[in-house]
């Protein structure tokens, strides 16, 4: 099943209405894993508004930050940190056209407390088992996030 919107660049309130009736469709299908990617860019787009929303954030397995480089990835964890967000699963990898050497050794430096994960298959792979395995524990219920 395959649901979005067209923009998540809106009023917060609206956002909430709309990815509300996405994730009550997704819900409908009694899905073992929903998988949501936020575009656009972290401070914007109402992604923090999404990673806000009653009753979602305590079952999010796990988040994939994908930075054009090390400077982003610090300053994506600094953002979430400081908008209270700090607390999220987050793993961080370079964009495709990255170099993911630099790009783990650079945050090895800047911020090694960070999970960065290599681009490649074998890492990305057992990332993906890691998240199946902790939302197998964590039983999405839609009905239980707030309403607008």
């Amino acid at each position: 099943m395959d649901c979005g919107l067209p923009s998540s660049y809106t009023s917060a309130e609206r956002f909430t209405a709309q990815i509300g009736s996405c994730l009550r469709s997704a819900e409908e299908h009694q899905p073992d894993l929903v998988v949501c990617e936020l575009g656009g860019d972290l401070i914007g787009g109402n992604n923090d508004t999404f990673l806000r929303l009653p009753g979602l954030r305590q079952r999010i397995a796990g988040v994939v930050c994908v930075a054009g480089d090390a400077t982003g990835a610090s300053g994506a964890r600094a953002f979430l940190e400081s908008a209270g967000l700090g607390d999220l699963p987050v793993a961080y990898a370079p964009a495709h056209t990255r170099n993911p050497v630099t790009f783990r050794a650079r945050l090895a430096h800047l911020a090694p407390e960070l999970d960065v994960l290599d681009t490649a298959d074998t890492d990305l792979t057992l990332y993906l088992h890691r998240v199946v395995r902790a939302a197998g524990s964590v039983r999405l219920s839609i009905e239980e996030m707030a309403r607008p």
